[in-house]
């Protein structure tokens, strides 16, 4: 199956509330109605019913759900905001984008992020428990997975059980 993984620098026009829900979290759209992504479609959907947000034909501008996130204060991972020349990626890479990449920043944001405490390594994910969520949600191989958790795991952390 063709993947519609859609660049941070797309220039759709419009979104299905599926794929504004996985790009908000930061997954493909052909991962869009998995598991963790549907009380966004569901809220989304509502909030289309009550005309907290405006769709055509089943899809919502690109402008109408930048106004609906600010509105309603709902952070994304997708920039759905393309008139913002200051925007930050994030990452070294600049506006380049792929899928595995995408599927890297998932894995960093999930494990690396407020989870983690430096200094306290007992926080510190299983390069395992990486490899095992991003197989199992993600759909990556079981090599690309075990390669993305070693990229992500700091630096001089200790391998080895966790205390």
């Amino acid at each position: 199956m063709e993947s519609n993984f859609v660049d941070p620098n797309d220039s759709l026009r419009a979104f299905t509330p599926e794929q504004v829900s996985a790009l908000m979290a930061g997954v493909g759209l052909r991962f869009h109605g998995q598991r963790g992504t549907e009380p966004t479609i569901s809220r989304i959907r509502d909030d289309i019913k009550a005309g907290l947000i405006s769709a055509t034909e089943g899809t919502i501008d690109r402008a109408e759900v930048v106004r609906y996130l600010k509105e309603q204060n709902i952070r994304s991972d997708y920039q759905f905001d393309l008139t913002n020349s200051n925007r930050m990626t994030g990452w070294p890479w600049g506006s380049h984008h792929t899928e595995l990449l995408g599927h890297l920043a998932a894995a960093a944001r999930r494990y690396w992020g407020d989870n983690y405490d430096p200094l306290d390594t007992s926080t510190a994910p299983t390069n395992a428990t990486v490899s095992e969520w991003l197989q199992t949600k993600h759909k990556v191989s079981r090599t690309m997975a075990d390669s993305i958790a070693s990229i992500l795991r700091p630096d001089g952390l200790p391998t080895g059980p966790r205390k």
